[in-house]
């Protein structure tokens, strides 16, 4: 008896503390910056200050702080011969606290670089800190991207900088 009081008290607290599924749906439109420092260390062709537009698509779990997030960003560099964006799959832990909530991220990225008739597509791995204010989010993240020797090392393990707006 005590078991079926006790479904029964877990099961009204979770129906009434269900947020609908448009609540746990969240889009986000982006601007980036790619903060790389090796640039200047040994003057290879790199992104430091170029900017970039993209935009998330994520599911957050609306009784737990966490959520996953997929993610592209296309970067505009000063050369116009020069193409770069990403793609990522991203895990996200937060702090439950209202209004400023900071977060964990981490997650698998994939990047593209083109110059000339040159493609170089590289895995790796970014992790990073935000924090999301009301609808708004301000991130950083360190990228380890698997460079390949024979082709010209074009991002550096970028820092990259992130602003957006929450919808959803």
């Amino acid at each position: 008896m005590r078991r079926l009081v006790f479904v029964l008290g877990a099961a009204l607290v979770l129906a009434v503390s269900a947020k609908p599924v448009d609540a746990q749906l969240k889009f986000a439109p982006h601007v980036a910056m790619v903060s790389g420092f090796a640039d200047a260390i040994d003057n290879t062709l790199g992104l430091n200050g170029e900017f970039g537009v993209g935009a998330r698509l994520g599911l957050e779990l609306p009784v737990f702080p966490i959520g996953v997030y997929a993610m592209g960003t296309y970067f505009f560099p000063a050369d116009a011969e020069v193409s770069y964006y990403t793609a990522s799959v991203m895990g996200k832990l937060g702090v439950p606290i209202p209004i400023i909530s900071p977060y964990l991220l981490g997650g698998l990225q994939r990047s593209a670089t083109s110059l000339g008739g040159l493609e170089n597509v590289e895995n790796g791995v970014f992790v990073g800190l935000g924090v999301q204010i009301s609808r708004l989010f301000l991130e950083g993240s360190m990228e380890f991207i698997e460079d390949d020797p024979s082709l010209p090392d074009f991002d550096n393990d970028p820092i990259v900088f992130k602003a957006g707006f929450i919808i959803g």
